[in-house]
């Protein structure tokens, strides 16, 4: 490789942070901000667990019919992980990439 060509190469290290950390996301909320940029907050939504709940006794001893819960109902969580802003070309690029990678993994399972 002559002088010229080293010139023109560009190499990336890929190193952590010491804040590193997968997230795991099951939904994303956002929107412009507005200068215009994309602000994603990545989110994972879960049931809650209650703070108690209280069973009836049947006759022979065994746990019965759930009689109260509180708090009562189905609750969800919604929990932030983390908050993203994005030029919008970064935000297209990413798109194309997320395309890309969604496709090669349906080419691997064999789906469409």
């Amino acid at each position: 490789m002559d002088k010229e060509s080293q010139e023109e190469l560009v190499k990336f290290v890929f190193v952590k942070s010491p804040d590193y950390r997968i997230v795991a996301v099951n939904g994303v909320w956002g929107g412009l901000t507005p200068q215009g940029q994309l602000k994603l907050d990545l989110f994972i939504d879960s049931v809650i667990t209650p703070e108690f709940i209280t069973h009836g006794i049947r006759e022979d001893g065994r746990l019965g019919e759930e009689i109260q819960r509180e708090p009562p109902g189905k609750i969800i969580t919604r929990e932030l992980q983390v908050g993203v802003l994005l030029p919008i070309s970064v935000a297209e690029t990413m798109v194309k990439w997320i395309v890309a990678r969604v496709q090669e993994a349906k080419d691997a399972s064999g789906g469409s």
